[in-house]
């Protein structure tokens, strides 16, 4: 479940994180005259076709990178015990 959440859903989510935290910490807050509070960016506002895209690349660089390095570094699940086999007797008694 935790390499479903690492590889797949983080990638997907990344960049709508990203966009929204430089919304937040990066750019001139937006006031509220009002109440002089910031007011928060909408993720209506986001350009969702350039995150989808963005997110979607992440995703396969991580899913490729994930099994680039699951093929270098694994091994067969299954490999079966060697015994040595006892020596034949070839004489009669």
């Amino acid at each position: 479940m935790i390499r479903l959440l690492l590889i797949i859903v983080l990638p997907i989510v990344a960049p709508y994180v990203a966009w929204y935290c430089w919304k937040i910490f990066f750019e001139p807050p937006r006031i509220d005259p009002s109440s002089g509070d910031q007011i928060a960016p909408s993720i209506v506002d986001a350009p969702r076709g350039k995150l989808l895209i963005a997110a979607v690349v992440l995703l396969f660089l991580t899913v490729g990178g994930f099994l680039i390095v699951h093929y270098a570094i694994g091994q067969d699940p299954y490999q079966p015990l060697e015994f040595e086999q006892p020596a034949s007797k070839t004489g009669t008694k």
